[in-house]
């Protein structure tokens, strides 16, 4: 039926075919209320403004015929101002004269809101909601279909990136075990050479024998982590925990990395550390560990700079293991990937950088396999402190948990 003859119909009529309309002028005062809307909000007679009854959640902003032309054919939500509380959703559609039509209907969310506005389902006539549940009700069953697969090609997509990391990770632990054999063989031969043990060789050879000796033993260590990380991804790092003082383990890696730090000039102290303090771990794994956090720290510190090293126990009986230089530092914001694998400082591994950016990744994961975990802070140009943090059951003498 075209808008425009709905004022010559009889009220009755109307106020059957449309039970949740209001009839206004070009001022949007209100000329006529259906019955049914009526009883709802008595405070809505003729004469009245509308938006002395309703106030709009959409549109934002006041009621004005402007407002409301330009919102014609789109959906209007407003509530009222007076009790009872009655929100409803339409449109305004013009009519004949100059007049407009304001088609609403309460919206209603479950049985207790219809006895509460006093409704029935006869009160909505030709505006049963029964079509437009059944829309909601094919869309979300729509929605749940298009989930179901999205879900399907998310597991398929993470069961073929699993097998291709198990397959990675046994390409790596192959290929790193195969390059060994010949490198410590490579590295055997250099030594030997350089001990001039068969007979003196020439000056200029022995440079060269040197930093064959020096290459060949870097090498080595980036071909063990890339093994380390193939079997801690390969979930095929086992651990062997025994029992020593993690003061003894700490002065072993001090020692080992004495020739970095001469070489930079740097002092390395050991500011807290209980000589009896005694864990249960995997010695080899946390003395990579210790040697990462420390090499880490010597890369970055400035020269004649200064690396401090503490061990303590916190309240809650937690070990805890900080490396802390007073280098550059690095930008807060990185911290979150700083751990991932291949990337070094603030920027990710690139051609003739020295190392392969697993150190830091590789120390993480071996804690993780102790029940611990790394941490770091940083500030540019005040350093990085780098702190291992094991669990009380890793501490020989505190009670473990039942």
């Amino acid at each position: 039926m075209p808008a425009g003859e709905i004022l010559s119909l009889d009220a009755a009529v109307a106020d059957r075919l449309f039970p949740f309309h209001v009839v206004l002028d070009r001022d949007l005062r209100v000329l006529r209320v259906a019955s049914v809307i009526k009883r709802l909000l008595p405070a809505l007679v003729p004469g009245q403004m509308l938006d002395r009854v309703f106030e709009p959640l959409r549109p934002v902003g006041p009621l004005t015929v402007e407002s409301v032309s330009q919102l014609a054919n789109t959906l209007l939500i407003l509530r009222s101002r007076q009790p009872p509380p009655l929100v409803v959703k339409g449109q305004i559609a013009p009519l004949a004269d100059g007049k407009l039509m304001l088609l609403v209907s309460p919206r209603v969310s479950d049985a207790d809101e219809m006895r509460r506005l006093n409704l029935t389902a006869a009160d909505f006539a030709l505006h049963d909601p029964t079509s437009e549940m059944l829309v909601v009700l094919q869309a979300m069953r729509a929605s749940l279909m298009d989930a179901e697969l999205l879900a399907k090609r998310l597991r398929q997509t993470r069961d073929e990136a699993l097998q291709a990391s198990r397959a990675k990770s046994q390409f790596l632990a192959n290929m790193s075990h195969e390059l060994r054999t010949p490198l410590n063989a490579i590295i055997g031969f250099t030594e030997m050479m350089s001990s001039q043990i068969h007979g003196p060789l020439p000056e200029r050879y022995v440079d060269y024998v040197n930093d064959v000796g020096v290459s060949g033993h870097h090498l080595l260590d980036l071909i063990n982590d890339l093994l380390d990380l193939a079997r801690i991804e390969a979930d095929s790092f086992e651990l062997k925990p025994s029992r020593f003082q993690i003061s003894e383990l700490i002065g072993e890696c001090l020692r080992a990395v004495t020739p970095q730090t001469q070489k930079k000039e740097l002092t390395v102290e050991l500011l807290e550390s209980d000589p009896a303090l005694t864990v249960e771990a995997d010695e080899r794994a946390m003395k990579q560990i210790m040697l990462n956090l420390l090499s880490n720290a010597i890369k970055f510190s400035r020269p004649s700079g200064r690396i401090d090293v503490a061990v303590k126990r916190d309240d809650s009986s937690y070990l805890r293991i900080s490396v802390a230089d007073h280098g550059e530092g690095i930008d807060p914001s990185t911290i979150a990937w700083i751990f991932e694998p291949f990337r070094q400082g603030d920027h990710q591994v690139s051609v003739g950088s020295e190392g392969t950016g697993l150190g830091l990744h590789i120390a993480k994961r071996l804690a993780g396999l102790h029940g611990g975990t790394i941490s770091m802070k940083s500030q540019i140009g005040a350093g990085t402190t780098v702190a291992l943090l094991l669990p009380p059951v890793r501490v020989v003498g505190v009670e473990k948990s039942p």
